[in-house]
């Protein structure tokens, strides 16, 4: 049977480390610089897709990414049940938040989300594997910027 001890201890602990993370917004923040911003539209240069968690990722990525849309298509939905959408080259995406999380076990990370236009009704997708991520030193962080493969600014 726990002490009471124990149970405190470990309430203590919860406490702890869910209070750690913190969320905030740095849209345009000269602290962590990056060509993303709230309302900045970019365009797809290629195909990319959209998984089932809300990250959009290039073609063969992993295992778990096809290696082509052709691919996708051939083999059938099923094969690839973590794939929710094709996105296709030219298709435009609008920066939605840019966030930083600051994470006490991982380090500090900026988070881009963007709205896909005209695949339907979805939930903000995140940038980060179509991205270039820089390591800032000061403050630390890995900041992501456009990856020229896959996105384009529109003017």
């Amino acid at each position: 049977m726990p002490t009471v001890a124990a149970a405190a201890g470990t309430l203590v602990a919860t406490l702890f480390f869910v209070g750690c993370v913190r969320i905030s917004d740095v849209d345009r923040s000269a602290t962590y610089p990056t060509e993303y911003a709230v309302g900045n539209i970019y365009e797809c240069v290629r195909p990319v897709f959209l998984e089932r968690n809300g990250f959009i990722v290039p073609p063969g990525m992993n295992g778990g990414v096809p290696a082509s849309p052709k691919q996708y298509f051939d083999e059938g939905r099923a094969h690839w049940p973590d794939i929710v959408a094709v996105i296709p080259a030219a298709t435009r995406l609008v920066i939605t938040s840019v966030k930083l999380e600051k994470n006490p076990e991982v380090g500090n990370s900026v988070w881009v989300s963007a709205e896909i236009l005209g695949i339907g009704k979805t939930r903000p997708a995140d940038l980060v594997f179509v991205s270039l991520r820089v390591h800032q030193r000061k403050p630390a962080a890995v900041i992501p910027h456009p990856n020229p493969e896959f996105l384009r600014a529109v003017p």
